[in-house]
């Protein structure tokens, strides 16, 4: 029983497929430059969401392969002229790991998403930084700019729930009172009087 007790509080739930369309290349032909680029994008939403360390449910626990990737999700609209955005980084510093395209890059499916490993840990540093979108056409031309400002507060240090809000997982715990109460039945067993 008590290997069985052992067993289900360890038992890790699979992994999950990650992956993600960061975003569409694109292609200019700067032949047909004019000189005059488009208006500027617009962000609809921006969302970053941090790495996390794994998820007690129950006696099992939960990982999937995302549980390490930070991402920054950009929804842009952008004007009818502009085929993407040039990407660049205008003040404060990129988490380790995340990467800005080189070249002009447009939405997928309305989005840009910036990628990095960010570690399966909800102890995470704050993030602070500006990118700036300059619009691009098709010829190459760059349009008007827009700075975006990225920040998480991160978890302050340290971490000692398995989610923001959600108390520490009971697994380990389970473990301890499982072992202890076995512990005082054996030590009860041992100090009752035998019958001769």
């Amino acid at each position: 029983m008590r290997a069985l007790l052992l067993a289900l509080v360890a038992t890790p739930v699979p992994a999950l497929a990650c992956s993600f369309v960061p975003w569409q290349d694109v292609v200019v032909d700067p032949l047909d430059s004019d000189g005059v680029g488009p208006e500027a994008a617009v962000v609809v939403d921006l969302a970053v969401h941090r790495g996390q360390g794994p998820e007690v449910a129950g006696c099992a626990v939960a990982t999937t392969s995302c549980d390490d990737v930070g991402r920054v999700t950009l929804d842009l609209d952008l004007p009818a002229e502009a085929v993407g955005v040039r990407i660049t980084l205008a003040e404060g510093s990129l988490p380790e790991g995340l990467g800005l395209p080189a070249d002009p890059v447009a939405p997928f499916d309305g989005a840009i998403v910036l990628v990095w490993t960010d570690e399966a840990t909800h102890v995470q540093e704050p993030l602070d930084f500006v990118l700036t979108l300059r619009t691009v056409d098709a010829a190459g031309d760059e349009g008007e700019a827009l700075d975006v400002v990225v920040q998480d507060p991160g978890s302050g240090g340290c971490a000692a729930s398995t989610l923001p809000g959600r108390p520490a997982p009971a697994g380990p715990l389970l473990v301890v009172l499982a072992a202890g109460a076995l512990l005082r039945r054996r030590r009860a067993d041992e100090r009752r009087p035998t019958a001769r």
